[in-house]
């Protein structure tokens, strides 16, 4: 961005604020349509192999540190956020999107979800139908279109 070599960036507010790239910005929309969170991996092999009174303690540390990390990351974000507005020579002009500006880049993204189904392989469509029933019993059955 400050070679003018792109345009702009898509990056959780963490990592915008770490690698300085407020500095090099005029401007910063947060959208909220990605929640950050550092998710827990494990090599399946090894999980399965592990005793099933093991799996369920590491099952039950990761449930109960879900609601933790989600808050710490807001007030990461909130703190990160002060400070890019308030501790940087060049200002970066920072919009907040509205609910009804969010459901408009909704609207818009509809048709690209058949175009990556269509376009990305063989498996695309069944990801993408099992990433989309995913958020919708997050969402508590709402739709996300």
């Amino acid at each position: 961005m400050q070679q003018g070599t792109v345009d702009g960036q898509e990056n959780p507010i963490f990592f915008i604020q770490d690698s300085s790239y407020h500095e090099v910005q005029d401007y910063m929309t947060i959208s909220n349509h990605n929640t950050y969170v550092a998710m827990t991996t494990v090599n399946p092999d090894f999980y399965n192999e592990l005793p099933e009174d093991i799996q369920g303690m590491i099952d039950e540390t990761v449930d109960e540190m879900r609601d933790e990390s989600y808050a710490l990351q807001e007030r990461l974000n909130e703190e990160l956020l002060t400070d890019i507005e308030e501790n940087t020579d060049t200002p970066t002009e920072i919009t907040e999107l509205t609910e009804e500006q969010r459901d408009a880049f909704r609207e818009l993204a509809v048709p690209q979800r058949e175009f990556f189904a269509e376009n990305s392989g063989d498996d695309a469509g069944a990801i993408l139908e099992k990433l989309e029933g995913e958020i919708e019993e997050m969402d508590g059955g709402e739709t996300t279109e």
